[in-house]
């Protein structure tokens, strides 16, 4: 099984009406193109168990990014989770 270093962090995607959507992305440590795969979380938004699916894909090779659905709704409880 390969393991590859990667690094991750939490960004704002800008969406198509200039507000923004928060998201996780974890990217494996190499000079060569890598594939991409995005993470869908479940009711609960964005927590550190997507986080974790997130950074086993970028282990393994992968771009891998996780947006948090919810994050442009307001008094979710899953706000929380970031």
């Amino acid at each position: 099984m390969i393991r590859m270093k990667f690094s991750s962090q939490t960004v704002t995607v800008k969406c198509f009406d200039g507000s923004g959507m928060i998201a996780y992305i974890a990217t494996p440590k190499t000079d060569s193109r890598q594939p991409a795969i995005i993470v869908v979380h479940e009711a609960w938004g964005l927590n550190e168990q997507i986080k974790g699916v997130a950074n086993r894909y970028a282990e393994q090779g992968f771009i891998s990014i996780a947006p948090h659905l919810f994050s442009r709704e307001k008094d979710l409880l899953t706000e929380q989770a970031i």
